[in-house]
């Protein structure tokens, strides 16, 4: 079927000439668009196309008088700097531009107050919801829940719909890799553990040697700055375990370079498996087996979860906890006999 050929007019396009130009009604357009109503996949393709042809711009003033709705997010996160954070934004943005809603980033650094400050920016701006990425276990935007929809993203805070990558799991899996090349004398090395999240990993991995009739030899902390903590370089000196768990990729990097400097090659000499799984786990030298977090579904998960808390903002309180995997690379390897 030819599509009638686009209206010449020296005008910006609207509305009604993408609908004549499709040969649907305005309503029908309106709809594909908006991603709304029972519009066949083909109408919304053709409406699609003919917003491409003409190059057609929904007036957004426009619609947020009439809907009350400013078709914005905000996304609030702890640092940009940390290659989760901007990967994890990226998804956002590409979920966000499928609804056609736009996303506004703010960083907090992982400061309660700054948190409170970019929630309520975000609220008094109009946004449409904020996803919100804590940077500890603290609830310091309450004072801004009631003014607009929250999802959290990878805390588990109980006044707050949540999405979350399975923690637990991804430990237990960095332990059964590792117990799976025949390590049976393994060192850990969390994040701070009063992250429930890298407790939860630290949890994970132990019960899961355990269970299998490995020891965990140590068990260490270090924080997500550019080198190990004393106590963490002090255990590896020992050199008594053949694999270390790290909390993190930045923590398992820090491990790599450490154990270079004390003539631990790796992964020869000293298997590392980290968690994240970020861009540059790829590019290491060796490259770093991590967990991978699943961005892009707890992206979508997230998006889903604020539409319908502010369609129905009564609903009751809704957790998704969405699995890990394991990324093999070159860190691990079949302990040496």
């Amino acid at each position: 079927m030819n599509q009638p050929k686009p209206p010449v007019s020296k005008s910006p396009p609207t509305l009604k000439d993408v609908a004549k130009a499709a040969g649907v009604s305005l309503a029908t357009a309106s709809y594909a668009l908006n991603g709304k109503g029972a519009i066949s996949k083909a109408v919304t393709e053709r409406v699609l196309g003919v917003v491409a042809e003409l190059g057609y711009q929904p007036n957004k003033a426009a619609r947020s008088m009439k809907t009350g709705s400013t078709s914005t997010i905000g996304l609030l996160l702890p640092d940009f700097r940390y290659p989760l954070f901007s990967a994890l934004a990226g998804c956002v943005e590409r979920v966000c531009a499928t609804r056609q809603y736009s996303v506004f980033f703010a960083n907090s650094y992982a400061q309660a107050e700054t948190e409170l400050n970019r929630a309520q920016s975000f609220a008094q701006s109009g946004a449409d919801g904020l996803l919100w990425f804590p940077g500890s276990q603290l609830n310091t935007i309450s004072a801004s829940a009631p003014l607009l929809p929250v999802v959290v993203i990878d805390r588990d805070l109980p006044d707050f719909d949540v999405v979350t990558p399975d923690h637990y799991d991804g430990g237990a899996q960095q332990a059964a890799h590792l117990l799976s090349l025949g390590h049976q004398r393994i060192g850990i090395i969390s994040g701070p553990r009063h992250s429930d999240n890298m407790q939860l990993r630290t949890d994970g991995a132990v019960h899961c040697i355990k269970k299998s009739g490995g020891e965990v030899v140590w068990l260490a902390e270090s924080d997500f700055s550019d080198t190990l903590s004393a106590e963490a370089q002090d255990l590896l000196d020992k050199q008594n375990v053949t694999a270390v768990i790290a909390g993190n990729d930045g923590i398992a990097l820090n491990i790599i370079r450490y154990a270079a400097s004390i003539g631990l090659k790796v992964p020869q000499a000293l298997s590392v498996i980290g968690f994240d799984d970020v861009d540059w786990c790829a590019i290491m030298t060796p490259p770093l087996t991590s967990i991978r977090m699943p961005l892009e579904e707890m992206a979508q998960e997230a998006m889903e979860m604020l539409f319908r808390r502010k369609d129905n903002p009564q609903a009751s309180r809704k957790k998704c906890t969405v699995g890990v995997s394991l990324a093999i690379r070159g860190s691990t390897a079949k302990v040496a006999e």
